[in-house]
C-alpha cells in the first residue's frame, strides 16, 4: 500500500489530504482545511498537518499557485518559497513533487463525475478534444489538457498574467484607469481584487453606458474620444449602496439584484470572463470543452446567463466555438484530487 500526500497549495486557502492506493485505487482517507495567511510557512503549516494524522508518506505532490521552477515555486499571491528537495530532507519523504494548481485541476478533470460538473452550455456530445482549464479566484489560473498515445496531459500555463485586451470602450476606460503606465494582466479584472477593481472604476466613472445591459459596444471613433463625456443619451447614474465591499459582497449583491454597481460590476466581469474563456479555447483548440474552475465561478451561476452568447461572439470562429461545451467546476477538490492522481502516475 502506497501512502500519498496531496495539496492544493493557495494564497488564500490551502488543503491537504491523505490518499492510499491500493489495488490501482485511489482513495482519501484525511482531509484538512487551513486558511494560509495564518501560517508565517508551508512548512510550518505542513509541520502541523503531519503532527496530527502521523503516517509515514511514500509520495507528495503539491498544486501550488504558481510558476515551478527548479523545483521550486514562490506563490504569486502570499509571500511563500517552496522547494521540493528541502521538504523531502525535512520530512523525511521519499519523493516530493511540484506542480500548478491549474495542472493540478487538469490532471483531474477526465476523471470528474457528472455531478461535479454544471454544464454552461447546450453542446456536449464530443469531449474527446483537447480541453482547456480556466479559474478565477485570488489570482487567474489556466491550463491545457492534450491527448497522446491515449494518455492526457496537463500542461500548465501562467496565461493569466498575459496583458488584458479591452473588447469595447468601456473596457479600454478601465484598461486606461488600471494601467497607469503599468502592465495590467487579465488576472487584474478577472480575479477576487478583480471584482473590486472593476467596481471602483465605474464607481469612479460615476455613470455607465446604457447599452452595456443588452451586450452591445459603444464605438465612438477614435480612443481620444473616451476622454470625452458620454452622451446623456447613452448613459444613466448609479447609486451605490454597499460601502467597502469584498468581492463576495458585491457577487452577493449582484446576484440579490439589489445593488445596480454591483449589477454592472458582474456584467463587466462576466463579459470578460466569456472572452477570455473563449480565447484560450481557440489558442488551445479546446473542442473538448473549456471548464470553468476557482472559488469564483461556481458562486455566481445565477450571473452567467449571457455568457454562451458572448463566448461565442468570435466573427470566423463562431461556428467552432458553437460545438464547444462549457463546464462549471464544482469540486473545490479537484486540484487535491489531480495532484494525488498525478502522484499515482510517478
Amino acid at each position: 500500500m502506497t501512502i500519498i500526500l496531496a495539496g492544493d497549495v493557495g494564497g488564500t486557502k490551502t488543503i491537504l489530504g491523505i490518499y492510499t492506493f491500493v489495488n490501482n485505487v485511489l482513495l482519501l482517507q484525511v482531509q484538512e482545511k487551513y486558511e494560509s495567511s495564518k501560517f508565517k510557512s508551508f512548512n510550518e503549516l505542513l509541520q502541523s498537518f503531519l503532527s496530527v494524522v502521523k503516517v509515514r508518506v511514500d509520495i507528495a505532490v503539491f498544486a501550488c499557485a504558481g510558476p515551478i521552477l527548479d523545483r521550486s515555486v514562490h506563490l504569486t499571491n502570499l509571500k511563500w518559497k517552496i522547494n521540493a528537495d528541502n521538504l523531502e530532507k525535512k520530512f523525511c519523504i521519499d519523493r516530493v513533487e511540484l506542480i500548478n494548481d491549474l495542472q493540478g485541476i487538469a490532471c483531474a478533470v477526465p476523471e470528474l463525475s457528472k455531478n461535479k460538473l454544471f454544464l454552461l452550455t447546450m453542446n456536449a456530445s464530443d469531449i474527446s478534444g483537447n480541453k482547456a482549464v480556466l479559474a478565477p479566484g485570488t489570482g487567474l489560473g489556466m491550463a491545457t489538457l492534450v491527448k497522446c498515445r491515449q494518455e492526457w496531459h496537463a500542461v500548465a500555463s501562467e496565461g493569466g498574467h498575459a496583458d488584458f485586451a479591452p473588447v469595447d470602450e468601456l473596457q479600454i476606460q478601465l484598461l486606461l484607469y488600471l494601467s497607469k503606465g503599468q502592465q495590467c494582466d487579465i488576472e487584474s479584472v478577472l480575479s477576487g481584487q478583480g471584482i473590486l477593481n472593476i467596481y471602483n472604476f465605474l464607481k469612479k466613472m460615476e455613470v455607465i453606458p446604457k447599452c452595456i445591459n443588452n451586450g452591445n459596444f459603444l464605438h465612438f471613433g477614435s480612443i481620444a474620444n473616451l476622454t470625452k463625456p458620454l452622451p446623456k443619451s447613452m448613459r444613466f447614474a448609479i447609486k451605490e449602496t454597499l460601502r467597502n465591499p469584498t468581492a463576495a459582497d458585491i457577487s452577493a449583491a449582484a446576484i440579490a439584484k439589489n445593488d445596480e454597481l454591483s449589477m454592472k460590476t458582474m456584467e463587466v466581469f462576466v463579459s470578460i470572463l466569456a472572452r477570455t474563456a473563449s480565447n484560450l479555447a481557440l489558442k488551445s483548440f479546446a473542442t473538448g470543452g473549456v471548464y470553468l474552475a476557482g472559488g469564483i465561478v461556481p458562486k455566481i451561476l445565477p450571473l452567467l446567463k449571457n455568457f454562451s452568447k458572448q463566448f461565442c461572439h468570435k466573427g470566423k470562429m463562431q461556428h467552432l466555438l458553437k460545438k464547444i461545451p462549457v463546464f462549471v467546476v464544482m469540486d473545490e477538490r479537484a486540484a487535491l484530487m489531480g495532484a494525488a492522481l498525478y502522484a499515482k502516475s510517478l
